[in-house]
């Protein structure tokens, strides 16, 4: 199996996914960035909206994909899409259109359905187009709320990071849900009828995508070394995808396997016991009790996983990744509260003098709920392959160094996971018998 070249995914964007509202407030009340006046004029921000703080599965899937396309298409050219569709003339322009104006904010991209299911999930997720296209219609119906973003080291901005046109055969571009759907009659309400949509009478040939300029240009812009991409962290390519992908199976797995279950038990127990050994009632009894622990077991471990966000995953991996200095197989996280408030912000606290504490159930659930399902999933998505490309893999929690004695916990406020790393994760997990390899080590 050939080594996968992973996308590179700024950090700025990467803070901006693990920056909680409560973060950013705490950040600005630094006594050492704004004075006593300053402070009391930005008291008014903690009347903004969470919205200004959370991103979608479907903003975290057209990332992936824009951050890829900034990769390998930043100096591309293709053809003006526009313009073939309504004059029949073929002209090449920028994929990535607006680098060299200073006045946008934002890069510009026109894409026909073919190229758009090439840049979102391209053959690898073949079978998610549907999926995929649904989630870039639904942003471009109900566009993203403007988030709070940084624009520089200690600058932020509030701005839409994406915005998506759709463009039909007849050259228009709906957006607005409202406009979607022919006014009825209260006489057409009355018989139930229900309104026809537009665009279910159009065909949608194309997107044009506006992409906020300083989340994406590290990717874009030379490094010291001449080369592009610069202050970023690498994933694996369809990153949300393949989260999504990996949960989907698992579920289905533990489904079949609970019905699968019920169905051969009985038999199974009487070639166990021996065949005749038992009456009809006893075996009765006996497949019944196994039946009922084992399909016990598998919903709590089901209803385990139903309770893992993709966005929580992921959240969990860009974390990582930006606090990974490409060193030894650990991650020690200093902070654990800040962690958890990045990754899981509801199960942190605040106790009676305002202090941020995580207690002890919710610690719990962190590490029983949370963090080792996902380090469970993450094991599956690197045996069939998802984790191909990226920088990191985390593998396990690590709450004591035998070396040194250093231990990690609540009680410390910090944590240690195991990772593999880039250097020793190709030579280790794309090569032939990938999958043997690492249950050997896992």
């Amino acid at each position: 199996m050939e080594k996968t070249q992973g996308v590179k995914y700024p950090k700025a964007l990467a803070t901006g996914e693990t920056t909680t509202r409560q973060q950013f407030l705490d950040h600005l009340s630094q006594p050492s960035l704004f004075s006593d006046d300053e402070l009391k004029a930005i008291d008014k921000i903690k009347e903004l909206k969470k919205s200004l703080f959370s991103f979608n599965t479907y903003e975290s899937i057209v990332f992936d994909g824009l951050c890829k396309l900034c990769m390998e298409a930043y100096n591309g050219t293709h053809s003006n899409l526009l313009l073939k569709l309504e004059k029949g003339i073929d002209e090449y322009i920028d994929v990535i259109e607006r680098q060299d104006s200073g006045t946008e904010t934002h890069y510009r991209t026109v894409l026909s359905t073919e190229e758009t299911k090439a840049v979102f999930c391209s053959n690898l997720y073949e079978s998610y187009w549907p999926y995929v296209f649904d989630c870039i219609k639904k942003l471009a119906y109900d566009p993203p709320k403007k988030k709070s973003l940084l624009l520089g080291k200690k600058l932020y901005i509030d701005t839409v990071p994406l915005n998506i046109d759709l463009i039909y055969e007849d050259g228009s571009s709906i957006k607005k849900l409202k406009t979607l759907s022919g006014k009825l009659t209260k006489k057409q309400k009355a018989a139930g009828q229900k309104p026809t949509p537009h665009n279910e009478q159009r065909k949608i040939v194309g997107i044009a995508i506006e992409f906020y300029k300083p989340l994406f240009a590290p990717i874009i812009e030379l490094s010291i070394n001449k080369k592009p991409g610069r202050a970023y962290i690498v994933t694996p390519p369809y990153f949300q995808l393949g989260i999504t992908d990996t949960i989907n199976n698992i579920i289905k797995g533990l489904t079949d396997g609970t019905s699968k279950i019920k169905e051969t038990t009985k038999d199974r127990v009487a070639k166990a016991l021996g065949n005749g050994t038992l009456n009809e009632q006893a075996l009765t009894l006996i497949t019944n009790t196994l039946n009922s622990t084992v399909t016990k077991n598998m919903q709590r471990r089901y209803q385990t996983l139903l309770g893992i966000s993709p966005l929580e995953m992921r959240r969990f991996y860009l974390y990582l990744a930006l606090h990974d200095n490409r060193k030894g197989t650990y991650i020690t996280i200093e902070n654990l509260i800040d962690f958890v408030e990045s990754c899981f912000p509801g199960l942190v606290e605040t106790d009676r003098n305002g202090s941020k504490k995580i207690y002890p159930s919710r610690y719990k659930e962190l590490i029983d709920k949370k963090l080792q399902p996902m380090l469970y999933i993450y094991k599956q998505m690197t045996i069939k392959g998802n984790m191909n490309g990226g920088q990191l893999v985390p593998l396990r929690l690590t709450f004591r160094d035998n070396e040194t004695g250093e231990e990690f916990g609540k009680q410390y406020n910090n944590l240690r996971i195991e990772c593999l790393k880039s250097k020793n994760f190709f030579s280790t997990y794309t090569i032939k018998d990938a999958a043997h390899e690492l249950l050997e080590l896992t």
